[in-house]
């Protein structure tokens, strides 16, 4: 897996739909979408909705869906700039965790310790810069980043980086500008990313190469009517990711690999409002993609029609009661027409209790790496892979249930239970072996559940708002249950228990800001050739500070991965100490 993917639900990264300002974005490289390629340069907020979201959304929203909201223009002028520069801890001698145990890895055979070269660990360095104009017409802003992180290794007894070292330059614009009741906006970016990582085959170390280009333009107006709202946007998006692998410092043995993605997206929606209690959502998306790559037997193309409907009903108002039953129906060139029903339902039996429901199906479609994938690369060390243009999409149906009580105006908790199944789940299957190799596919042979519980009590001891200090204690305890139904065993890489708790503090006199975040996450199964290992539970601690340097600058400091986390089963980037500056005018 190339990547830092995220799960929702205990269910894989290719289960979670990713989207930037609502929009569909490419590049998942073995099923997963790397997360660490975008940066937070222009980033407003970010929406997480758990749960099966394909009737709203489509394809791929199984688990859930991940909306990264880009900032607006704010009023009048401003410009802000920040510097960061983060020191890896050198005497990272790649120990495992200590709630991992096992032996040390920063011993030779003989008990000496291991040198690293120096430059191996230099630093992280991350800088980036904002200006722009809002008025009442409108706005305009512009941003520039630019992001380097070390390579790290977690086990020195041989040349291989578990992290590589990645230098990422990004920038943006947006605009919008109103004209009585229409707001016309303009959203672009591009980025480029270049990946320099280790790998050991016996006594040689070969060097990965990955540069991953993209660039996105969307533009579209928003027609506020008297009783309603259209919204019409089209949006383009281009990634290109190349790839090289050859001995270190050494000539190119073989030609990049060249893939090139591309993603044009139109999409329509009317909000009516036909009175308080009956708002109608309308809505249809268009999807054009295609996919180049020398590891497919043929270019992938595909188009995607989505018609989708949603009533938000409501009956009472005291007490609230709200009901949003919704369809999606997706027409695909590939596999034909899935429908993805969902309904949802809200009540407030109290002004200080809050109940939600809801149950939904989901889907996700096969990629264009299942279905025409020909990877013949590794005939000569016994195996290839190759696509299978029959499968078929996965399927899921969810259920979920929480419950909010605010107890008072300084204790709020939450509970919410779920349960997923997943149908025609895709895996990997051995269907020939001839000559000394073996041949697998891409096949719909697998089921998997998740059910869990997850809770969580929020705590405001100090005065809040109203006084000179602020402190907030965030406190999770989440239980997984994820099983693999075709293999009858759980599925790996997922802890049942995950303890977390963070902490705020505030004092606004001081212009002083502390942060704690921590997360204990209990054992984990992985499967290999010798069966089940459990990997150990750990521990993760993570501190932030930050002080205002009068109206205009501010500093912070902070260390990340203070326990020195890391391992087999975890690749944890080492313990970094880090400071900075931001000014904004």
């Amino acid at each position: 897996m190339r990547g830092e993917g995220v799960r929702l639900r205990g269910l894989e990264p290719e289960h979670t739909l990713f989207l930037i300002d609502g929009e569909r974005t490419v590049g998942r490289m073995d099923g997963t979408l790397d997360l660490t390629r975008w940066q937070l340069d222009d980033v407003e907020r970010v929406e997480i909705v758990r749960g099966a979201a394909s009737a709203l959304y489509g394809s791929d929203a199984l688990g859930g869906v991940i909306n990264v909201i880009p900032r607006r223009g704010a009023r009048g002028w401003s410009a802000e700039g920040r510097a960061t520069y983060g020191y890896v801890d050198r005497r990272r001698s790649n120990r495992r965790s200590r709630f991992e145990g096992g032996p040390r890895t920063d011993v030779d055979a003989e008990g000496e310790p291991i040198r690293l070269p120096r430059d191996e660990y230099a630093g992280t360095y991350d800088f980036t810069g904002r200006f722009g104009y809002g008025g009442e017409r409108g706005s305009a802003s512009a941003f520039v980043g630019y992001h380097r992180l070390d390579r790290f290794d977690l086990d020195p007894r041989n040349a291989a980086s578990n992290g590589p070292r990645s230098e990422t330059w990004n920038a943006g614009a947006q605009a919008s500008l109103s004209v009585r009741r229409t707001t016309l906006r303009l959203r672009t970016e591009y980025q480029m990313r270049d990946d320099v990582s280790l790998e050991s085959m016996g006594r040689v170390v070969l060097e990965r190469l990955n540069r991953t280009e993209q660039g996105t333009v969307s533009f579209g107006p928003e027609i506020r009517l008297r009783r309603g709202t259209l919204q019409l946007r089209g949006a383009y998006t281009h990634f290109r990711d190349q790839f090289l692998r050859r001995v270190r410092d050494g000539a190119n043995d073989r030609e990049a690999t060249d893939t090139r993605e591309q993603l044009g997206q139109m999409q329509l929606r009317y909000l009516h409002a036909f009175s308080d209690a009956h708002v109608l959502t309308v809505g249809y998306d268009a999807f054009l993609e295609s996919l180049d790559t020398p590891r497919l037997d043929r270019t992938g193309r595909r188009a995607r029609l989505a018609p989708y409907v949603q009533h938000e009903w409501t009956p009472s108002e005291t007490p609230y009661l709200a009901i949003v039953p919704g369809v999606r129906v997706d027409a695909d060139s590939w596999f034909g027409a899935a429908v993805s029903p969902k309904v949802q339902v809200r009540l407030d039996p109290h002004e200080r209790v809050v109940l939600r429901t809801s149950v939904g199906r989901g889907f996700r479609a096969p990629d264009f790496r299942e279905l025409l994938l020909s990877f013949t690369e590794n005939a000569s060390i016994g195996y290839v892979v190759v696509g299978n243009e029959d499968l078929r999409p996965e399927t899921s149906w969810s259920v979920d249930g929480a419950a909010e009580l605010r107890l008072s105006e300084k204790v709020w908790i939450s509970a919410t239970g779920y349960w997923t199944k997943v149908d025609d789940l895709i895996t990997t299957d051995l269907v020939e072996e001839q000559d000394g190799v073996s041949t697998f596919t891409y096949v719909n042979v697998a089921a998997a559940r998740t059910r869990g519980v997850e809770t969580s009590v929020r705590l405001t001891p100090l005065a809040g708002r109203r006084g000179p200090h602020g402190l907030r204690l965030d406190l999770g305890y989440a239980f997984l249950d994820a099983d693999d139904l075709g293999q009858d065993r759980a599925l790996p890489g997922r802890a049942r228990h995950r303890l977390s708790f963070h902490a705020r503090y505030v004092h606004r006199t001081a212009g002083l800001q502390l942060l704690w975040r921590s997360q204990l996450v209990g054992a984990r199964p992985f499967y290999g050739d010798e069966g089940r290992v459990e990997a150990e539970p750990y521990l993760s601690l993570d501190l932030r500070a930050e002080k205002s340097l009068g109206e205009h600058l501010r500093a912070f400091v902070g260390a990340d991965n203070v326990l020195n986390n890391g391992g087999v089963y975890l690749s944890a980037r080492p313990r970094t100490f880090w400071a900075g500056v931001a000014a904004r005018l």
